[in-house]
């Protein structure tokens, strides 16, 4: 018998309010949206998209309400796009078609900001390619990179979380966030979103350990992903919430 392979769970949580993103892949080309109330636990699932996401090319506003992403379908007239949708529904709001993968994606640096991983609208080529369907500008100022091969969407989302750039004594690059009392380290080259997590407190570094993803949350508990849950640990670091997403299954 044949082994299940556990679930795939990135988390995003919002800045400014008690409220997170979970993108499940349960399968290959199934990826599940669900929100997570942070302040009552509340969860509810949302769509499921037949393709792929590329999470660590998302994010969440500061206010929880908008989720930039950047799927692969193919549809029949688009082979891939940017697109903001209201989570835990996947319906685009705004979505910029592209053609290909070597980009796209995007990061809220502000409270009214959304960075694009999208070359500058300005130039014809450009502007002809990333030609949005449908408007955003009512929320967001909408900021396109500077040239190609610009900052990674991971490395300006970790930015505008609260996490900082360290340059380390042994020579590597990461990032780091202080919780209520600790901090915790990712452990990553700018922008690579495979990371290894550490922590200064012996007692959180062995939370951490093989975890796929840790942060803080607004009250300063700290969140951990592995192998398809989702666990809150109290101020004690005793457990608090498990969200166990291997529990959820696609429609037949």
């Amino acid at each position: 018998m044949n082994k299940k392979v556990p679930a795939r769970v990135d988390l995003l949580q919002a800045r400014n309010a008690d409220k997170a993103v979970l993108i499940v892949r349960a399968r290959a080309k199934k990826v599940h949206l669900v929100t997570w109330d942070q302040s009552t636990d509340e969860i509810e699932r949302g769509s499921w998209f037949n393709g792929r996401i590329y999470s660590e090319r998302c994010d969440l506003s500061r206010d929880g309400k908008h989720l930039v992403y950047f799927a692969l379908g193919p549809t029949k007239d688009i082979f891939s796009w940017t697109a903001v949708c209201e989570p835990p529904r996947i319906t685009a709001l705004v979505l910029w078609p592209m053609n290909d993968t070597w980009e796209g994606g995007g990061a809220f640096t502000g409270k009214r900001t959304l960075w694009l991983d999208l070359p500058n609208g300005s130039p014809i080529d450009n502007k002809a390619k990333h030609t949005p369907r449908g408007d955003m500008t009512k929320y967001y100022s909408i900021q396109y990179k500077e040239h190609r091969g610009g900052p990674h969407p991971f490395a300006k989302r970790l930015e505008a979380k609260g996490w900082k750039l360290t340059d380390y004594d042994d020579g590597t690059v990461g990032y780091e966030k202080k919780g209520t009392t600790d901090k915790l380290m990712l452990r990553a080259r700018d922008g690579d979103p495979i990371a290894k997590h550490h922590s200064d407190n012996p007692d959180i570094e062995l939370l951490v350990k093989d975890v796929l993803w840790a942060d803080w949350d607004r009250s300063g508990r700290l969140i951990t992903v592995k192998a398809g849950i989702v666990k809150r640990y109290a101020k004690d670091l005793s457990d608090d919430f498990v969200i166990d997403c291997n529990t959820f299954e696609p429609p037949e």
